[in-house]
């Protein structure tokens, strides 16, 4: 055993179903009326211990842990990030012969580890990955899909609340589209500045066009153009669009990250630490990023406390964060946490303590906990 190791001596995972306190209307239709998760614990021989999140609809992941990574994660040095996503490479090759599939697990068991050891150190985890650049991370606030009168009522809410930047899905219908953004920018302030998101409903040509239709809304920025493994198209977007284009669905890892830069198709890249695979892969995705002289957003699908805290110390130890992130979230009955980041101005707090900075609350767990 390598001096100083900190060897883990079991790995828990905790499925949650959490109610929502509305639906979140998109253009595919409305979004569920509750969330599952899984919650892990990592716990070392010294009897410390370390949460992550999985944030998925798919309710069996506590069945690839038992199943096929119980055996990778217990007795390895929590400092072990690198060898630990390999050792999950190798299962999961062999599992179902393909990679990212557990990218969500993959995350929350990685979330876990670098909770340890932070709370080994005593420093958080933004200081960890590089540093503490940003005390409070800008987020965006979505408007999601209605009529123009209640995406205007909305929007006015959202900007009384502190929000700078509103994110407003499209593609459907370009009408209604446009009489939506209509309907906002009449009721606030110029300042207020449009993401637009077309979750790839465009081809090309299509994608122009709106694109130029829209700019005199105020974009801020369009998301996801067209489909995600049309590279070549989201490309012309790019060459031909006044606004930056930021790729959501099309990476979920390094390689296909620096595939997507190679071709230019894209301005900006929405890493979801859950997506990608963990905190360490996002970090090496801003770095190809900015090699490429992109730049990096974050974001994730209506998270819990554990991964949202994680969002926030990634975000606090990027170098550059030009682009708000996609952490605004409300729409959980609770975040299962014993104190929630703070919230101000459109803007989460870093939370304070080492490691993620945030703990689970032990009774919320055991209320919201489903076993199948």
């Amino acid at each position: 055993m390598p001096h100083g190791a900190v060897l883990v001596e079991s790995i828990e995972v905790f499925p949650v179903r959490v109610p929502r306190r509305g639906v979140f209307a998109l253009q595919r239709g409305n979004s569920d009326q509750s969330s599952w998760f899984s919650l892990v614990r990592v716990t070392t021989r010294d009897g410390s211990y370390g949460w992550g999140e999985c944030v998925t609809r798919v309710r069996s992941m506590h069945r690839v842990v038992e199943d096929q990574l119980d055996g990778v994660v217990v007795g390895r040095d929590i400092f072990d990030i690198e060898g630990l996503h390999r050792a999950i490479d190798q299962q999961e090759m062999l599992a179902v012969e393909r990679l990212w599939h557990w990218n969500p697990l993959r995350a929350a068991i990685e979330m876990a580890f670098f909770d340890l050891q932070g709370k080994h150190l005593g420093l958080s985890v933004a200081q960890l990955i590089g540093g503490i650049r940003r005390e409070r991370i800008p987020t965006v606030k979505n408007v999601g899909v209605g009529s123009p009168e209640q995406s205007a009522e909305l929007a006015q809410h959202y900007v009384a609340a502190g929000y700078e930047l509103l994110k407003v899905r499209v593609g459907a219908d370009p009408r209604a589209d446009e009489a939506r953004l209509r309907a906002i920018r009449e009721v606030v302030d110029d300042g207020i500045r449009i993401r637009l998101d077309a979750n790839q409903a465009w081809a090309a040509p299509e994608a122009v066009a709106a694109i130029g239709r829209y700019t005199p809304y105020g974009l801020e920025a369009v998301e996801q153009p067209c489909a995600f493994w049309d590279v070549e198209s989201n490309a012309r977007v790019v060459q031909e669009s006044a606004v930056p284009i930021i790729s959501d669905e099309g990476f979920v890892s390094s390689p296909e990250a620096r595939v997507l830069l190679s071709g230019r198709g894209a301005d900006v890249l929405h890493a979801y630490i859950g997506k990608c695979g963990g905190i360490a892969p996002v970090m090496e995705i801003a770095a190809i990023a900015r090699s490429f002289g992109a730049r990096m957003t974050l974001g994730e699908r209506v998270p819990l406390g554990i991964s949202e805290a994680a969002h926030l110390q990634v975000a606090a130890a990027l170098p550059e964060l030009e682009f708000p992130c996609a952490l605004a979230y409300d729409l959980n009955e609770s975040d299962l946490l014993v104190e929630s980041p703070r919230r101000e101005g459109g803007g989460i707090h870093l939370p304070d303590g080492p490691g993620l900075g945030v703990d689970v609350d032990l009774e919320l767990l055991e209320r919201y906990r489903r076993d199948s």
